[in-house]
This record gives structure tokens, C-alpha cells and sequence, in this order.
């Protein structure tokens, strides 16, 4: 159901909207990875593997990941922004009097 959510007509315009669409399955993945990694860690038989389990087997690897699968968003929203390095110097056209 997603799927036609994404490939409609409304999916395409641009604003808060359609990023709510298209990045709320990401978070109910990660929401998951989390409540999964939590529920391991209080079956953990001490206090310190817990927080252990939940940092190494939750945290860092969800970190990792969405990081990992946000780069060509960044990348984008980068481009669109024009933050990107042209090469030129900023105060190329400067003189002492400015």
C-alpha cells in the first residue's frame, strides 16, 4: 500500500508532506531495530551486558545504518542548496576597501 502511496501523483510535490511519505517506513524499520535491541537487552542477566547490548547490537549499528542510507539525501538537499565547493574563493572580487 506504500508503494502506490509513493508512485501517486501527491508523492511527487514537494514540501513537509511528501517527506513524511517517503521516509516514514525508514523509521518504523528503525523503531523496530530498537525496541528489538531493547527488549535483548533486558533479557540480559546483568546491567552492564545490557547496556552493552542495546549500545552494540541497537545504537551503533542503527547509527551506522541510517547514516549510511541518509548519505544520498544529504547529497541532494547539498546540491539543491548549492553548497557544493566550485572551486572559486569567496572573496575572489574583494579589495582592501570592502
Amino acid at each position: 500500500m506504500l508503494i502506490c502511496r509513493l508512485s501517486s501523483p501527491l508523492a511527487k510535490r514537494t514540501g513537509p508532506a511528501s517527506m513524511r511519505v517517503e521516509s516514514a517506513p525508514m523509521y518504523i524499520i528503525a523503531i523496530a531495530w530498537l525496541y528489538v535491541a531493547l527488549l535483548a537487552a533486558l533479557a540480559d542477566t546483568t546491567v552492564v551486558g545490557g547496556v552493552l547490548t542495546f549500545v552494540f547490537w541497537g545504537l551503533a549499528p542503527l547509527a551506522l545504518f541510517l547514516w549510511l542510507i541518509g548519505t544520498p539525501a544529504r547529497r541532494r538537499g547539498a546540491a539543491r542548496r548549492g553548497d557544493e565547493d566550485t572551486g572559486t574563493k569567496d572573496r575572489a572580487d574583494s579589495d582592501r576597501d570592502q
